[in-house]
């Protein structure tokens, strides 16, 4: 009896004896494509102690561990580093086991989380109900994942669009070819003016009129109203239209030419120089004749008329005293031609005289030596 007791107590003893140990047995998938791609990690508890333990599952990256985990709620919690969970005491928020056996925790790297390309391991950990202390799972070989998330491609930022402001009210204006009396196109230029004003465009041209439009290359102002709408063309007589412009209305004119007759112009003739009317003068057309018997009185046997008898002589005077300037001129050379040839003369005779008598003194020296 005693024997059997004692073999009791020492089979008892050894088996409260053996230590506590955990450790991963696989990871599923190795392959992360996306952060929220699920990663069940299979881990084996032997030996647990008494009272609720806490295990976390992170990728390790750098010196901490990182990712998300599912709690005993099936809720996801994020993954702090292990010097927070324990002063800050939060260590409860993991997967709690309380016995033996073998768990699958699941795990991810989460959006909120910047974890490039490449091979991570991953660790599991225990802490005690109190979170004053925690231990590492023992793998005889680290697990790893390789993480190859897709490169997010930069997309261009886009552009804040204008505000859209409404559209301003309008009206259009179509001036046609202009075209003559018998329905054909006037070939050449023909101008377009609005109120006046050359728009520096020929026909056929578009307006768009509105409360602050320009029209033509000259920028002719074309509100909304009345306007004055004119077409012309050299040789062509102007054709003229008034057109009441509202908004949102469309107009088209065609502008109907008719050829212009040129009116005859007379040449100006030089006005005639008013000559003065002459003073009619009484003139004595009588002759008295005095005797010493008596006075008798003789008239021309015509009649005159004083008027245009002073006119006729005033004329013949005029005529007179032209001729007279040529008259003199003639007499004068007349004379200077005498007076020349007279000259010439006294000269002539008055040489032959004094040979004469010369011829003379010679003849009669002759004659006294005879003697």
């Amino acid at each position: 009896m005693t024997i059997n007791l004692v073999f009791f107590l020492f089979v008892f003893t050894k088996s409260v004896q053996s230590a506590f140990n955990f450790y991963i047995s696989e990871v599923e998938p190795v392959q992360v494509y996306s952060k929220e791609d699920v990663i069940d990690v299979r881990i084996v508890v032997d030996s647990l102690p008494l009272g609720d333990s806490f295990f976390k599952v992170g990728i390790k990256n750098s010196n901490s561990y990182i990712g998300y985990m599912k709690d005993n709620d099936g809720d996801w919690v994020k993954i702090d580093s292990l010097s927070s969970d324990k002063s800050n005491n939060q260590c409860n928020k993991y997967f709690k086991i309380t016995s033996d056996g073998e768990y699958v925790l699941n795990i991810k790297i989460g959006d909120n989380n910047d974890l490039p390309n490449g091979e991570y391991v991953i660790k599991a950990f225990r802490f005690t109900s109190s979170c004053g202390s925690y231990s590492g799972s023992s793998e005889a070989e680290a697990f790893k994942i390789n993480v190859a998330l897709p490169i997010p491609t930069p997309s261009p930022t886009p552009l804040p669009t204008p505000a859209q402001s409404p559209e301003k009210p309008k009206a259009n204006l179509k001036i046609n070819d202009a075209r003559d009396q018998n329905d054909n196109v006037v070939s050449g230029a023909t101008q377009i003016y609005i109120d006046g004003n050359y728009t520096g465009n020929y026909a056929p041209e578009t307006y768009t009129f509105c409360d602050d439009c320009k029209c033509g290359s000259n920028k002719v102002s074309c509100g909304f109203g009345s306007h004055t709408i004119k077409v012309e063309k050299t040789g062509y007589k102007s054709w003229t239209k008034t057109i009441d412009v509202s908004a949102g209305n469309n107009y088209e004119e065609t502008p109907i030419l008719t050829i212009s007759t040129p009116t005859p112009t007379s040449t100006p003739k030089p006005s005639a120089t008013p000559k003065a009317s002459p003073t009619p003068s009484l003139e004595a057309e009588n002759t008295i004749q005095a005797s010493e018997s008596g006075l008798t009185l003789n008239s021309s046997s015509e009649p005159r008329v004083l008027g245009l008898e002073s006119a006729k002589i005033k004329e013949d005077k005029e005529a007179s005293g032209s001729d007279s300037y040529f008259n003199l001129a003639a007499v004068f050379f007349i004379i200077a031609g005498l007076s020349f040839l007279s000259a010439a003369s006294y000269a002539y005779f008055k040489s032959k005289k004094k040979k004469e008598e010369k011829q003379n003194e010679n003849k009669d020296s002759e004659d006294q030596e005879d003697f």
